[in-house]
């Protein structure tokens, strides 16, 4: 989750609907960065509004030489939190105070959405977090199973793999008794 409906540490409020109308925009684009530097780690896939104000994105990191520190860093739990940076177009309540200043809170009611940053616990807004999803990894298994029988038993199917460098073709049958799978 990388944004709620509830203030954050510095008393700042972003509006439902000026996150659904910023998240358009920022997935044309949609780059992951680190710690709000410049350095991208990761794309996002998908992000939603859901119907309690939290915004949900779904995203990959990089899988490449110069992301294993960050790998490291969210196994270890040092990354695991969102933080969001960019420019507020309307506001309404104290949001020209400081945060140390405001006695209520500074609403954003329509923002340029510029960046997502994965971050650790100096996240401005505590409640967002970072969970793993688990990839498909070469121990999982493929197994088709046969719904009918068809015309000719046994279903069959070639499946069909190129590497890049190489084709690689595996013959696969079903019946309603057994199925081949691929580990």
């Amino acid at each position: 989750m990388v944004s709620s409906p509830k203030p954050d540490r510095e008393n700042e409020v972003i509006e439902t609907s000026a996150m659904r109308q910023a998240l358009h925009n920022f997935m044309k684009h949609p780059i992951l960065h680190l710690q709000h530097t410049e350095r991208p780690v990761g794309i996002a896939i998908e992000a939603v509004v859901k119907s309690t104000g939290e915004t949900h994105i779904e995203a990959e990191i990089f899988e490449t030489d110069d992301t294993d520190d960050v790998w490291d860093l969210i196994e270890k739990g040092g990354l695991s939190k969102f933080s969001i940076y960019g420019r507020r177009k309307q506001t309404a309540g104290q949001c020209h105070l400081s945060p140390n200043q405001r006695s209520g809170p500074c609403i954003t009611k329509s923002l340029d959405l510029w960046s997502i940053s994965i971050v650790g616990t100096n996240a401005v807004n505590q409640d967002t977090y970072l969970e793993i999803a688990k990839a498909h990894l070469a121990e999982d298994e493929y197994t088709p199973f046969a719904e009918n029988l068809g015309l000719i038993p046994p279903n069959t199917a070639l499946m069909v793999i190129h590497d890049g460098k190489k084709r690689y073709e595996i013959r696969l049958s079903s019946s309603l008794e057994k199925n081949a799978t691929i580990p």
